[in-house]
């Protein structure tokens, strides 16, 4: 049942990039053994494994499906590059904690500047799904810079959104405000993985700074630049509180908002 006192720890695995996918799983599996025995739900970076071969994503899915049934916790799996239609999509996996894959996402805004729409092809549609009766969604990275595709997650009634990221140092003002203007427009709890630093925080390279955010869009919690767990106790009755208090939903008027549909 959805509302209610109802908490769902999320422990943020912030791992700096490896040189390559099998030393990527290995310190995602050391990783493991530090998280919090309260955990529900992990959340990895975009691209923990950096862009490796089809074979090796899907060796890193398995040792998450490992993880999962192990410790009875679910997962979305970060991103890995996965094949589909011919193409490579950036995928997210969403496994539950009997280490069985049950949801995916793609990411749908990709990163031209970057040339990420060169290596994979764009998903097209949202995702909701269920984590022990609480809905929950996943944007990647660049997806919350497009605050109408966020406001459409949270129109589809998502109350917990999760945002794997390799967000760049260049981008680290936009990053945080980005998560908590989520938020507080869709009016749920946001949780962003960011990728570690890397030693040398060269550009392009990402920054840490894994954060948690209330629906009122307080950051609840954060990491800085090094590899680290973030543990937030999310409280899903605050969702709904925050909507019966400030219920948005009342006051739109969808009839000014056509040219988002251009």
């Amino acid at each position: 049942m959805q509302g209610g006192a109802r908490r769902l720890a999320v422990s943020s695995v912030q791992m700096a990039p490896a040189p390559d996918a099998s030393l990527s799983i290995r310190k995602l599996c050391e990783m493991a053994e530090a998280m919090d025995e309260e955990t529900d739900i992990f959340l990895l970076p975009e691209l923990w494994t950096g862009m490796c071969e089809a074979g090796e994503s899907a060796s890193a899915l398995d040792a998450v499906c490992r993880i999962c049934r192990e410790r009875g916790v679910w997962a979305v799996a970060g991103t890995m590059p996965w094949p589909s239609g011919g193409g490579l999509v950036n995928r997210a996996w969403v496994v539950d904690d009997a280490g069985t894959p049950v949801a995916f996402y793609d990411k749908a805004h990709l990163f031209s500047q970057g040339g990420e729409d060169k290596r994979f092809a764009p998903g097209d549609k949202p995702l909701i799904f269920s984590l022990r009766g609480i809905d929950c969604s996943v944007m990647v990275s660049y997806d919350i810079r497009f605050p109408e595709y966020s406001r459409c997650v949270g129109l589809a009634g998502g109350l917990v959104i999760f945002v794997p990221a390799f967000w760049p140092c260049e981008g680290r003002g936009a990053w945080e405000t980005l998560l908590r203007a989520a938020a507080a427009s869709c009016q749920a709890c946001v949780v962003g993985c960011n990728a570690g630093a890397s030693p040398d925080l060269t550009s392009g390279a990402s920054f840490g700074g894994s954060a948690a955010v209330s629906p009122w869009g307080d950051v609840e919690g954060s990491l800085g630049e090094k590899e680290g767990i973030l543990v937030s106790r999310l409280v899903i009755g605050e969702v709904f509180k925050c909507r019966k208090h400030l219920p948005l939903e009342r006051d739109r008027r969808t009839g000014l908002y056509g040219i988002l549909l251009a």
